[in-house]
């Protein structure tokens, strides 16, 4: 599920993102403002002293910030027909407030939108300090690089194994929504996966307990694709998952 906020780069960041492609700057950090109507805006910018790989720690690592979230651009040495290529790194420590995680990850489409996705070359998301390392992104190109693709049936069947060994179960490892927010799932919930893997049922609704921080199970059955329209709330957003037959 996807939805967007309608937050937006300040002309400030519009301007630097316009000014930035030269070879100058070697990292972005950019953060949503705390007001009224909160913006992108430019927090902090390093110039390049070295090779990617010689600046990456010392230039990285003094901006994160081990409680708040972020937007960083890291660029590399590497060009292409469009000038420089860059890394998109979703910075959202496991202690930031849930609010914050949920404000930067529906916002991440439009940031990526305003800086201009054909420059980036990868992006990734990191959690801890140590994943915001030269080492860390390294690894996250190994594991990228890994196996190829689970079919369907495979990567349903490695979510509900991966659930199975947590106690604070949650979607994406440890139920991560949003692009990596970890919020436990009650057991009916749970079970209603487990039961839908089996063809116990053809759809499974979920909804996000904000208050609680817990994924809970809403309406679970057989239906059919006609009958979906009526099953989406009016007053809430939900999760579907649907068998199509």
């Amino acid at each position: 599920m996807s939805h967007q906020t309608g937050i937006c780069a300040s002309e400030k960041l519009k301007k630097f993102f316009a000014n930035c492609r030269d070879g100058r700057y070697r990292l972005v950090k950019v953060s949503i403002s705390s007001e009224a109507l909160p913006q992108m805006e430019l927090d902090e910018s390093r110039e390049q002293s070295g090779s990617w790989e010689e600046d990456w720690d010392s230039q990285v690592l003094p901006l994160v910030d081990p409680d708040q979230p972020a937007y960083f651009l890291y660029r590399l040495d590497e060009k292409d027909n469009s000038g420089y290529l860059w890394i998109f790194i979703s910075w959202s420590p496991d202690h930031a407030h849930t609010r914050q995680k949920m404000l930067y990850a529906s916002s991440k489409a439009t940031f990526k939108k305003e800086f201009g996705q054909g420059q980036l070359k990868n992006e990734y998301f990191a959690s801890s300090k140590e994943e915001m390392t030269l080492a860390g992104y390294k690894r996250h190109l190994t594991a990228a690089a890994g196996p190829g693709p689970l079919s369907k049936q495979e990567e349903e069947m490695k979510e509900i194994k991966e659930s199975e060994t947590r106690v604070d179960i949650g979607v994406d490892t440890k139920q991560q929504t949003m692009s990596s927010l970890a919020f436990p799932m009650e057991r009916n919930a749970l079970m209603a996966l487990e039961e839908f893997l089996k063809k116990g049922h053809d759809y499974i609704q979920l909804s996000i307990d904000l208050e609680n921080e817990t994924i809970l199970l809403k309406k679970k059955g057989v239906y059919s694709v006609e009958d979906l329209p009526s099953l989406v709330p009016e007053n809430g957003a939900r999760y579907h998952l649907f068998r199509y037959k």
